[in-house]
């Protein structure tokens, strides 16, 4: 989860790194990177040689690679070589783009070496912790990585990854994968060799390198429902009967029949602490693994760090915020949020920056879920009640829809739309489709896309499918278009016909008009002497007038008595 505390003063600080060069048709696809880096405690310069494997996807005579360029302030970094088989490439390397001339043919392998050095301006964080110890930590989110690592910084671009880091000895490395190399090396340096062969988006790639205490907190069975496993000698607990999975055939490429190894990494001085909070991972880890598929990496770390962030997704390598470790496990709904991405933000990600609610959206409710099952479905109201209180107040600021194709800086997504009101999306999502259906589609679109790409209308259609709905309409009037119904619910008793009339009016629309009327089931809860009668009806007109039979007046009446509708 981004923190949207920090949303103006990053905005101001990294605006200026955004990109706007095009994506779509590239000529390669990358499909491995290897970044050898070179750190030191004397100065923030660092040393790197990139060597990335891909395959032309067209043909061409240039491939174009983002990489920061040096600055006025002289930060950024210089290209000192760049080869293919030993041999030097002509290269230019400016506005943050370095285009170098290489002959491309259509599904034709390459290997390039780019070696390079300098100050990274950005994505690479160089500071002191709160201890006062240095501290190195990768925060590529949303295109922040091409500040330190040559790459293609763009969510649709997934690669395999090696991070080898030389390092003064005093300093401990984590990083996407499984370890592979740690060697002393002569004058106090030390080697650490992390791999990674799922492909990732290079906004999941990261590196932390710091002073840390280390604690292996076991296996967690990877079983999805209905296969579950022995955990470290003791029986998988059967799922709870509303949310059995009947389970779709998980890809190979998940590691399906792995444990997943599960790691704390936090400050030494934050041993005690920081060893409970994270250690609540072992409860979140099987919640998401029995209802949506196995995890998609072979191992989880959870990482003290000095991410801007209150929490960063990475691939099997979560930082966050080095003040949320308390001792009193307030991170939960954080730790639930940055465990769901492993499966939607890093192993299925969105095609597109505008497509950013399939990670960000799916997080934020799905940790909410988690929170219902472990303490009950009054903590998942009081959560949408209060996400719901947000969406009203940021859209009263700024209307633009979920889908937000305009916005340039990414760093702007950042807002409730994206997580709030995405999260409501598929809240009521799930309240029309049915509990058991709405988990069914959650399961097969991870299935369809782990390890891919996705967009939004490849979920539209696998829940469609699982549905048998037509959830255009659903999907057209919640994601591309701003706002949510603002209702006037008035009602009168009528005594002749024993019932209560109810009308509702969509405020938001002049009346007159049609343009911006939303299409949305409305229950009501009417209480009188006789007890409670539930009433839903479809509102789809500006105004919609519907009867509630009962035999005494109402005493009270409750709109939306279950928390089932985004409305103001």
């Amino acid at each position: 989860m981004k923190q949207i505390l920090l949303f103006i003063i990053i905005v101001c600080c990294h605006s200026s790194f955004a990109q706007q060069r095009e994506y779509k048709n590239p000529v390669a696809d990358v499909k491995g990177y290897r970044f050898e880096l070179d750190l030191n405690d004397n100065n923030d310069t660092i040393a790197c040689r990139a060597v990335i494997r891909l395959i032309a996807t067209r043909e061409s005579n240039s491939l174009l690679i983002d990489l920061a360029s040096v600055k006025s302030n002289g930060q950024g970094m210089r290209v000192t070589a760049v080869k293919e088989n030993n041999q030097p490439l002509a290269y230019t390397h400016a506005n943050n783009l370095l285009r170098i001339s290489l002959p491309l043919k259509a599904e034709k392998e390459k290997t390039i070496v780019i070696d390079y050095k300098g100050i990274p301006p950005d994505g690479l964080i160089i500071s002191k912790n709160k201890y006062g110890q240095r501290t190195f930590f990768s925060d590529n989110w949303p295109n922040r990585g091409h500040n330190w690592l040559a790459c293609i910084d763009h969510p649709s671009d997934k690669a395999a990854v090696d991070f080898v880091v030389t390092a003064p000895a005093h300093y401990q490395v984590v990083s996407n994968g499984l370890l592979t190399e740690e060697t002393n090396l002569p004058n106090g340096r030390k080697l650490t060799h992390w791999r990674e062969t799922r492909e990732l988006p290079v906004k999941a790639m990261a590196v932390g390198v710091a002073a840390f205490a280390v604690k292996y907190e076991g296996t967690v069975s990877n079983a999805p429902a209905g296969k579950a496993v022995a955990q470290n000698g003791e029986p998988a607990a059967d799922l709870p009967k509303k949310s059995a999975a009947t389970g779709s055939p998980e890809p190979a490429s998940t590691g399906a029949s792995l444990p997943v190894s599960l790691y704390s990494w936090v400050y030494p001085k934050d041993r005690e602490k920081g060893f409970y909070d994270y250690g609540m991972a072992r409860d979140i880890l099987p919640y998401f693994i029995q209802r949506i598929g196995s995890f998609p990496y072979e191992k989880l770390a959870n990482v003290q760090s000095k991410t801007i962030f209150g929490g960063m997704e990475n691939a099997g390598a979560i930082f966050y915020d080095e003040a949320g470790i308390t001792g009193n496990r307030s991170m939960e709904k954080l730790m639930a949020h940055e465990i769901a991405h492993q499966w939607f933000g890093n192993s299925v990600t969105e095609a597109d920056w505008s497509q950013v609610w399939l990670s960000e959206g799916l997080a934020v409710y799905l940790s909410l879920l988690y929170l219902e099952d472990k303490y009950g479905t009054d903590t998942l109201k009081k959560e949408l009640m209060k996400n719901r209180q947000q969406v009203i107040g940021y859209s009263k600021k700024k209307k633009r829809p979920i889908i937000d194709t305009v916005t340039t800086d990414y760093l702007e997504l950042l807002n409730p739309n994206t997580y709030q009101k995405a999260g409501w999306v598929l809240h009521m999502l799930k309240r029309q489709l049915g509990e058991s259906v709405f988990w069914k589609g959650i399961r097969e679109y991870y299935s369809a896309f782990a390890g891919k790409n996705a967009v939004t209308s490849d979920f539209r259609k696998i829940m469609e499918s699982v549905s048998g709905k037509d959830l255009s309409l659903f999907f057209s009037q919640w994601l591309e278009r701003p706002g949510y119904p603002s209702l006037q619910v008035d009602w009168k008793y009528d005594e002749q016909q024993k019932q209560a009339l109810v009308t509702v009016i969509q405020k938001q629309v002049p009346e007159g008009s049609s343009e911006g009327l939303f299409q949305f089931p409305l229950v009501i809860r009417f209480e009188n002497e006789e007890g409670e009668v539930y009433k839903s009806a479809l509102v789809k007109e500006r105004q919609t007038v519907f009867a509630a039979p009962m035999e005494t007046p109402p005493l009270k009446i409750d709109i939306d008595p279950n928390i089932g509708l985004l409305y103001e």
